[in-house]
């Protein structure tokens, strides 16, 4: 288990002198979240990672690009990181790359090279070569991506994911708040099966700006992590407001759900009540 599970499963717990779910004392927000905040970045930049870190993100991940950052069958190349990611590291935060572009390319001795380069974690797709899951670094968490079916035979897909060596399941459909709006009691029992389905902390991808009920939503569905990706033409001044209201929203939860639990579907290993992450065991 890496830093980044670690400090999922301690979201909605505050340390009095350090960060919320890490154990290092360079962050500046104490109080607890109901999910983490991650954010979805498509090339390095210390500047922007810094202003990011004090916004309240939990994790930066990094999107690969073919072509790009010295993308190889060795190893993407992590000479571009180092400098952006150094306020990250230095608070004891987690960084982490998207594979999912590059992943049919790489060969899986790379996955051991990017830990060994100081990478935390990394996501890939469902559909990416099975060699892959070969390597099993220490530390290195693994991110798989699940896309949006939700239907009686991909609950069953869904459920054969547990027998894999990964740390974390993403959703591939992202929410706006639109999105989340629309959804019925229906579309919520379903995703939230889907979730209890898995032994893993799942994330989501989030679109835009959502409100407090729409967070609210989310966390219900037992979500550990909401992934933030950059908007086109986004500054960073932007993303990082996006982010500080984002965080502001996620420590209004805990409270607003104080009272009120949720409880588990018993045949599945899911999150227990109150969306308490169980420690993830390897098979």
């Amino acid at each position: 288990m890496g830093k980044l599970i670690e400090s999922l499963q301690r979201v909605g717990k505050s340390s009095g002198g350090g960060g919320i779910g890490f154990v290092g004392r360079a962050q500046a927000h104490t109080k607890p979240k109901a999910a983490g905040l991650i954010v979805t970045m498509s090339k390095p930049d210390a500047g922007q990672v810094e202003a990011l870190k004090k916004a309240g993100a939990d994790a930066v991940i990094f999107a690969l690009q073919i072509g790009k950052a010295g993308a190889s069958k060795a190893a993407p190349s992590l000479e571009p990181y180092a400098d952006a990611t150094a306020a990250l590291r230095a608070a004891n935060l987690p960084w982490g790359l998207d594979l999912g572009a590059v992943v049919s390319s790489l060969q899986p001795e790379a996955i051991k090279t990017l830990r060994e380069g100081g990478v935390d974690f990394v996501s890939f797709p469902l559909d990416a070569p099975a060699r892959l899951i070969l390597e099993r670094p220490e530390g290195l968490d693994r991110i798989v991506t699940l896309d949006a079916h939700r239907d009686d035979p991909y609950m069953l897909l869904a459920r054969a994911v547990n027998l894999l060596s990964v740390q974390a399941v993403r959703f591939e459909s992202a929410f706006s708040a639109a999105s989340v709006q629309r959804l019925t009691i229906e579309d919520l029992l379903r995703l939230r099966i889907l979730r209890e389905t898995l032994r893993f902390p799942a994330l989501v991808t989030i679109e835009g700006n959502l409100g407090s009920e729409e967070v609210r939503v989310l966390v219900k569905l037992g979500i550990s992590g909401l992934l933030m990706q950059q908007e086109t033409g986004e500054s960073a001044s932007a993303l990082a407001e996006r982010v500080s209201a984002l965080r502001e929203e996620l420590e209004r939860v805990p409270s607003q759900e104080s009272e009120e639990e949720t409880p588990n579907i018993g045949q599945f290993p899911g999150t227990s009540a109150k969306n308490e992450e169980q420690p993830n065991r390897e098979r």
